[in-house]
């Protein structure tokens, strides 16, 4: 019987997988605690990403209620988990120490900022929305 070069590799390689089980013995079972994961203990939550038009899908991790991971929806149909560079930086805008907590708001002509509360915003919003479309409507004839 000839003896080629894969028959003698495969050969060496077996005779020293033996040879090592048996001088190691079994391995030992690991005795650390597993390490704890940085979403353990979080209340995950589906969102969408608010950039563009596409709607891709997020998971968002808040831990006290403080947004500590984001990450692709793999579930969601339109990103099926894949994100962007502006998608994928979405937990450095949740926690960035530049980031307004308040409404700000800068009356017509004005050069300053004020803020206002959450309940003034949107009554202010309301009522230019109502200005606006009071102002423009058009009553279509059917004819």
């Amino acid at each position: 019987m000839e003896m080629t070069r894969r028959g003698f590799l495969a050969g060496t390689g077996a005779g020293i997988g033996a040879s090592l089980g048996l001088l190691l013995g079994r391995p030992q079972r690991a005795q650390a605690a597993p390490p704890e994961f940085k979403v353990q203990r979080t209340v995950e939550t589906t969102t969408i990403c608010p950039y563009c038009g596409c709607g891709c899908g997020l998971v968002v991790s808040a831990q006290d209620g403080k947004v500590i991971n984001t990450e692709g929806d793999p579930e969601h149909p339109v990103n099926e988990g894949t994100l962007c560079s502006k998608g994928a930086a979405l937990y450095q805008v949740a926690n960035n120490e530049r980031r307004l907590k308040t409404v700000q708001h800068r009356a017509p002509g004005a050069t300053d900022w004020e803020e206002i509360s959450w309940d003034d915003a949107i009554t202010r919003i309301a009522e230019l929305i109502k200005n606006t479309r009071d102002e423009t409507f058009q009553k279509e004839e059917n004819g």
